[in-house]
């Protein structure tokens, strides 16, 4: 059994194992696994996770999360933190993990589109079809009904964690926006007015603390939008994308701060720039292609397929796409649908119609099906969330009750599990 490590939020960027304080002076020697095959040390200097974490933490603002993308020094010292700590968990005897069922049950019938990962560290699902919201708390296992009603079919798909904390709820069929507070348990409307008719899907925190919503193509969903919780206002993109129906399907930053858009039916991959306010694009898309995208440790995207059966990787500092074969073994239409990185640098791939979720290992190129572990209905869910204990929760769709994924125990520091690199649809 592996021990448990945690990468401490303090300043000082302290290890922890199994309980015990461990100085980076022993941290070589202390660093070890117990397993019955095998008693491997970890050699990765212990002074690059330290002075990564110190690096990143100095000079920011509260809550330090929420500023990581807030200037190209601050995305640097990220990246140089997010790098060290897969390294160091990647480090430890790899095994697939396991399944459990969360406690609580969901109303199905497509309830809940995407999850943000609050704060406190418990997870807020996205009402689509509900007619209410759900709060998973994993310290305590159960699931809260948070106030406020939501009544509209296929409502908000994904939502934003905000620096102060609220979560603002991206409009699909809905004209208007929803923000949720968690501090105080309430519900509000924001200003502004969206098309409606499954115009958007997903979005992002942008550098400048703004929420990026993005369109999801036909003619409702040409432009992006942007909220300033600031100024409560509501603007416009100038950059267009295209009117294919379902061009786009979720969005994620890439390092230097632009948002890379997941092309679903659009024959290309747009990428936006906020400070431009301008947008390139590559070929790479087709026929619900893919669904869902992440930043990986090396600074890379990776886009998820959904019907493709290959994945994409972009390198967006030197422009280049790369196609990973085998990203989709099944071959299956609308195999994932969106994912999270895992503590180790792994993509956890969300299934759809794929037999169970996959892992795509971004340093092998290789993916691989958990269905040894798990057998899942299509359309059970629609997003998974990184916990702050290293787990992995699936967002209820249609499935009455939550799947969390335990592929190892790392409790991830703040300033990277809610980033808004990682903390997204």
């Amino acid at each position: 059994m592996a021990s448990k490590i945690i990468l401490d939020n303090s300043t000082t960027g302290q290890i922890t194992i199994n309980n015990v304080a461990v100085t980076t002076a022993s941290v070589d020697s202390a660093f070890s696994l117990s397993n019955s095959n095998a008693n491997n040390l970890y050699n990765l200097a212990a002074n690059t996770l330290n002075t990564s974490f110190v690096n990143l933490k100095s000079g920011l603002s509260s809550p330090n999360w929420a500023y990581v993308n807030s200037t190209s020094t601050k995305r640097s010292q990220f990246m140089s933190a997010y790098r060290a700590m897969t390294e160091q968990v990647r480090t430890q005897i790899s095994y697939q993990g396991y399944f459990t069922t969360a406690a609580g049950s969901y109303p199905g019938t497509s309830a809940y589109y995407g999850g943000v990962l609050l704060q406190d560290g418990r997870v807020f699902m996205v009402p689509f079809n509900a007619t209410f919201a759900r709060i998973y708390n994993p310290t305590t296992d159960s699931n809260t009904t948070p106030s406020g009603s939501y009544a509209m079919a296929g409502g908000w798909w994904g939502g934003v964690l905000m620096r102060d904390g609220r979560v603002y709820m991206c409009p699909y069929n809905s004209t208007t926006a929803r923000i949720y507070d968690p501090a105080t348990d309430t519900l509000t409307t924001p200003n502004g007015t969206f098309p409606g008719g499954a115009a958007h899907v997903g979005g992002v925190l942008l550098p400048d603390g703004r929420v990026y919503i993005s369109p999801a193509g036909g003619t409702n969903g040409t432009v992006g939008r942007i909220y300033d919780p600031t100024s409560n206002t509501l603007t416009t993109t100038a950059a267009l994308f295209p009117s294919t129906t379902s061009s786009n399907c979720g969005c994620c930053l890439t390092l230097d701060g632009r948002v890379l858009h997941a092309p679903f039916n659009s024959t290309s991959l747009y990428v936006y720039d906020p400070v431009a306010n301008s947008t390139i694009s590559f070929t790479a898309g087709g026929t619900g292609a893919f669904r869902g995208a992440v930043l990986l440790p090396d600074g890379r995207n990776y886009v998820i397929p959904s019907s493709s059966t290959t994945g994409r990787i972009v390198d967006i500092a030197s422009i280049v796409i790369s196609s990973i074969p085998n990203a989709n073994p099944s071959g299956l239409t609308y195999a994932h649908i969106g994912g999270v990185v895992t503590a180790d640098g792994r993509v956890f791939c969300t299934n759809q119609n794929a037999p169970s979720p996959s892992i795509f290992d971004p340093i092998t190129l290789t993916t691989i099906y958990l269905s040894s572990l798990i057998s899942v209905t299509a359309n059970s869910f629609s997003s998974s969330v990184l916990l702050k204990d290293g787990r992995v929760f699936m967002v209820p769709q249609n499935s009455t009750s939550a799947k969390i994924y335990t592929p190892r125990t790392v409790t991830v520091p703040d300033s990277i599990v809610l980033s808004p690199f990682l903390n997204k649809f």
